[in-house]
């Protein structure tokens, strides 16, 4: 018979309410591995993005980033 998580929490140091997630994706997933996260959109197009990158050299590329920023 395992450990009960309030065990394995006291053991490791951690909140009960951790192992309990961490043994929720292991039981789903089969692993340890790291869900998937929902990012934040991003603010440039890829296209406009490599149109800076080349610029990323010159004078005033940092006024041009804080530029697009705002």
């Amino acid at each position: 018979m395992g450990l009960s998580t309030r065990e394995v929490a006291d053991q490791e140091g951690v909140n009960q309410s951790s192992v309990v997630r961490i043994c929720k994706i292991f039981n789903e997933t089969g692993n340890f591995d790291d869900r998937p996260k929902s990012d934040r959109p991003k603010s440039l197009s890829e296209r406009y993005e490599r149109k800076l990158l080349p610029q990323s050299s010159e004078p005033g590329i940092e006024l041009q980033c804080a530029l697009v920023e705002m």
